[in-house]
């Protein structure tokens, strides 16, 4: 009882740390939406850290729904890739989104044109846990984010030497149901890329 409380207030703490340095007066869910890659992460805790060195790289479609937010995203999940489609909805500050299962994201830092720094906050088990991740618009030139990426997890608590790039191997596919028909995202400043993984799950 008393690591899941612990872990409750440390995850708390590191929340209200990033929304308290990293507060912002606006943010313009227009320029942010759109295609972004999922290239890097950090977190504390155990069950992410395992995870470096296997992890592949994922990807997320962003669009405004009036003041909030729709997102169909694609990770991988143990070599399983995961397709979700959710609909968060704005709360208490500019760039702050609560999305289904009691998940909470917020964008700490974005420049819209390449990178951006997200914290997304997961109630699993009684504990609340808190993983920044680093998204951009490409798979180049992604040296800024992820040292951006360093020096806000270390701002924030999370130790710097827990940010670990997601690997890119050329061989996931990334394949969303789009709002008319199915449809591969498409980079300007890269090639179609083709498919690996085998195991497949779309979540609603």
């Amino acid at each position: 009882m008393k690591t899941v409380l612990l872990s409750i207030l440390l995850g708390m703490l590191t929340v209200l740390r990033a929304q308290k340095i990293f507060s912002k007066d606006k943010f313009d869910l227009k320029k942010f939406s759109g295609f972004w890659y999922e290239v890097g992460t950090s977190s504390n805790f155990s069950l992410f850290l395992k995870q470096k060195g296997i992890k592949r790289l994922g990807a997320a479609f962003v669009t405004p729904v009036e003041n909030n937010i729709r997102v169909t995203t694609t990770f991988d999940k143990f070599h399983e890739c995961v397709i979700e489609n959710i609909l968060g909805n704005q709360v208490d500050m500019p760039g702050k989104f609560a999305f289904p299962r009691s998940r909470k994201v917020y964008v700490i830092e974005t420049d819209y044109k390449n990178y951006a720094i997200v914290n997304i906050s997961i109630l699993k088990k009684g504990m609340r846990l808190n993983v920044l991740k680093l998204f951009s618009r490409t798979l180049q030139n992604t040296d800024k984010g992820l040292k951006r990426l360093r020096e806000i997890s270390e701002m924030i608590g999370i130790s710097r030497d827990t940010v670990f790039k997601l690997i890119y191997d050329g061989k996931n596919t990334f394949t969303f149901f789009g709002r008319k028909n199915a449809g591969v995202f498409l980079d300007p400043g890269t090639p179609f890329f083709s498919l690996s993984l085998t195991n497949f799950s779309f979540i609603s």
